[in-house]
């Protein structure tokens, strides 16, 4: 046998052993013969050539400097080399069947599997074998391209440089990023796992120690995925997040910042995209930093375009699609811009929108200095929400405020001059005739009034102005004055009109106090006036208990009405109305007027607690107690129906 006819023989067993490791697993019978009879012929053709060195094209074979391109078998096993991306194969004498089965196995496998895997030689690894060894093509060759070939080698790239930490092989992946995830198909990032894994597992080795190739790397995948933003469908989203997951809120705040001022295709359904990837439960945290970023500066002054497309995004068909919190930061960027010609835009929304991102900033930061920025745009737009009469924005303010200043009660004195602005609103509200439906938080939420005591009084007694909440902040600011109050108060005795309006006013007093206030107009006032304070004490939630017996022993019919109309609420308190009312001992009937007025009174406001004392009114003797007897049972007998009946 020459050379020539033991090649031939050699590549023959080749190719059987290769189908035979495809179809059977490596223990398998024909398998192990195949094996055996390959391992013959490689040792004939070994006295031949030693080593026997193949180089591999596309389709053909170089063998001891000769080209072999035909016949089909040369051609056949020079693709199965090629796609596997074999440069070199080379035995050696000495070669065993062990290193034959593994070498064979390796070859054997899908293309798309060895590729994943580093390629054949990285499979059978660097001198692991003495006789055999495989030369891989220089990867470097397939990474510009692309197809499914440069995203397996990609894949397998990835998730190496991350596994081995790889200096020189990171700086590869990094450099070649934007090219490689730009030429992914939506199809690969959304159904391939492998690849997420990998890519995801190779962004987490840069997140930390590489921060500024995290970033770059975040924003080529950021580019990639708005390409398809018109094909991923909503759930598919959540997968192609994973890719995004190390991504914090700031670097999240540099994309849009990019994606609204550098990418003339960023629309709404590109925001739509943005938000969910970053995630709704971020979206608050995304618009500080965002916020915090442009803070000081004019992204869009020279960029009329992008101003364009920003105000687009704000007052677009597509506006349904944009979050109220992203709403306003595209409403922050266009507040002091002026668009070209014909181009125009409601600048009170803008501004209402900027007003609330300045709220959302305040309520999340916790820098001096960036608080002492926020408070200070707080104030220049202060001229904004006076005249815009913006008391809905004020009591979210307010809010927010108190909550800031408890977070950071060293930075309270920065509030110094915003407080001050904030009463004086308040302060100036108080007194409009009608007054605004947030004024009752608004005063509550006051500490004190920036006015004395004595502006006050002379407002109330002398210019006779006052409302609900002038009063309470009056009694929360200088609780010390109430005495002085009353005294004026009752110098106004004979002035009925203001009596009436200052009983209404004192809804927003608290109750201790306005009863108080109650009791001493009663005090001093006639029975219309006194009726009109036992109403207005039925709305309070507290009952002056000693007061009110007190008109139920000495008051008019009128009055005592009233009186029970307050006790009605608490059944234990309506048992005592009852004892004082019907209680009464009247020897010789010398009280029984009284008993019959009060019996008419128990009987229209249905007290049933007093039928006790209504059986022992029926059964009273004497001649002076008939009409007594005769009311009670008629009480007695509407109130059961008529089954109450007495013989007199």
């Amino acid at each position: 046998m020459d050379k020539e006819e033991a090649l031939l023989e050699f590549l023959k067993g080749l190719r059987i052993c290769l189908n035979n490791a495809s179809a059977y697993f490596k223990g398998h019978p024909f398998y192990v013969k195949s094996v055996n009879e390959f391992k013959a012929k490689v040792d004939i053709l070994l006295t031949f050539l030693n080593p026997i060195k193949i180089s591999i094209a596309p389709e053909s074979l170089f063998i001891d400097g000769k080209s072999y391109d035909k016949p089909q078998l040369f051609t056949e096993i020079a693709a199965m080399f090629h796609i596997r991306k074999i440069k070199n194969i080379e035995m050696r004498e000495g070669i065993t069947s062990d290193e034959l089965t593994s070498f064979l196995g390796a070859i054997a496998l899908a293309p798309k599997e060895a590729l994943k895997r580093g390629g054949v030689g990285n499979i059978l690894g660097s001198g692991k074998f003495a006789h055999c060894f495989v030369e891989d093509l220089d990867y470097s060759q397939l990474l510009a391209g692309t197809g499914e070939e440069a995203k397996d080698v990609w894949t397998y790239l990835f998730g190496e440089a991350a596994q081995k930490k790889d200096e020189q092989a990171i700086e590869r992946c990094v450099e070649n990023f934007g090219s490689v995830f730009g030429s992914f198909k939506a199809k690969d990032l959304v159904e391939d796992e492998e690849l997420r894994k990998n890519i995801c597992g190779f962004l987490a080795c840069l997140k930390d120690e590489r921060k500024d190739k995290f970033n770059a790397c975040s924003k080529d995948m950021f580019k990639a995925v708005m390409k398809y933003k018109g094909v991923i469908e909503p759930e598919q989203v959540e997968k192609i997040k994973a890719f995004f997951k190390d991504v914090n809120e700031e670097q999240f705040a540099d994309l849009l910042l990019d994606g609204l001022t550098k990418d003339d295709n960023f629309d709404a359904l590109s925001l739509q995209v943005f938000s969910k990837l970053a995630g709704e439960e971020r979206q608050r945290n995304i618009s500080l930093n965002f916020l915090n970023k442009v803070a000081g500066k004019d992204p869009l002054k020279e960029n009329p375009r992008a101003a364009k497309r920003v105000k687009e995004l704000l007052f677009g068909t597509d506006t349904q699609a944009v979050s109220e919190v992203y709403r306003n930061v595209l409403a922050s960027l266009l507040k002091d811009i002026t668009l070209e010609k014909g181009v125009s835009f409601d600048r009170a929304q803008l501004h209402l929108n900027y007003r609330y991102i300045l709220l959302n900033l305040l309520e999340e930061e916790r820098n001096k200095e960036k608080l002492g920025l926020i408070i200070s745009k707080l104030t220049d737009e202060w001229a904004n929400i006076v005249d815009e009469h913006d008391t809905k924005y004020l009591r979210f303010l307010v809010k927010t405020e108190k909550r800031a200043k408890q977070e950071n009660p060293e930075a309270v004195f920065l509030f110094e001059d915003l407080d001050k602005r904030i009463c004086g609103f308040i302060e100036h509200l108080m007194w409009e005739e009608e007054p605004s439906l947030d004024l009752p938080y608004l005063i509550e939420a006051l500490e004190r009034s920036a006015s004395e005591a004595s502006f006050y009084l002379n407002r109330f007694f002398v210019e006779q102005r006052f409302s609900p909440a002038s009063l309470k902040l009056f009694f929360k600011s200088f609780p010390g004055q109430k005495q002085e109050f009353l005294r004026q108060l009752e110098k106004k005795r004979i002035d009925l009109n203001f009596l009436s309006k200052m009983i209404s006013g004192l809804t927003m007093v608290d109750c201790k106090t306005a009863l108080e206030i109650l009791v001493r107009i009663y005090s001093f006032s006639n029975e219309l006036v006194r009726i009109q304070v036992l109403k207005q004490m039925q709305g309070l939630p507290e009952i002056s208990f000693g007061f009110v017996i007190s008109v139920l022993q000495k008051g008019s019919g009128a009055t005592k009405k009233e009186a029970l109309a307050i006790l009605s609420r608490d059944p234990q308190l309506r048992k005592e109305a009852v004892n004082v009312l019907l209680g009464i001992l009247s020897p010789l009937g010398i009280y029984n007027a009284l008993l019959i007025e009060n019996l008419g009174l128990i009987d229209a406001a249905g007290f049933k607690e007093a039928q006790d004392f209504l059986y022992f009114l029926r059964n009273k003797r004497y001649c002076w107690n008939r009409n007594i007897r005769k009311i009670a049972q008629e009480i007695l007998e509407k109130w059961n129906a008529g089954k109450d009946r007495a013989v007199f």
